[in-house]
């Protein structure tokens, strides 16, 4: 048997919110149960909708986040945090990844 992974995306971007659910949706073991767009608005979805797994891409309130679930009684032990830094490298006079 298996089970379905419930899964809440945290991004401030809307592209990238859509576009991680999409990659999400097509498992067949992973719910998206919801989206998040900064750490307010997560910290209300994590109550009301109690996720498996939240993914957090929001690297600018990674830290408070945790600290807020954590004095809420909420377990950040379901997080995961994806670093969305993207800093360009100087090559021949264009920028590269």
């Amino acid at each position: 048997m298996s089970q379905v992974i419930r899964v809440l995306v945290v991004d401030d971007s809307a592209y990238v919110r859509k576009v991680v659910k999409q990659m999400l949706s097509r498992s067949p073991f992973i719910e998206v149960v919801g989206t998040a767009r900064d750490g307010r608005d997560a910290m209300e979805q994590v109550a009301a909708l109690q996720p498996d797994v939240s993914i957090l891409i929001t690297y600018e309130e990674g830290a408070n986040l945790l600290s807020a679930l954590v004095a809420a009684g909420l377990d950040p032990a379901t997080m995961i945090g994806l670093d969305a830094f993207f800093a360009p490298r100087r090559r021949r006079g264009r920028a590269t990844p």
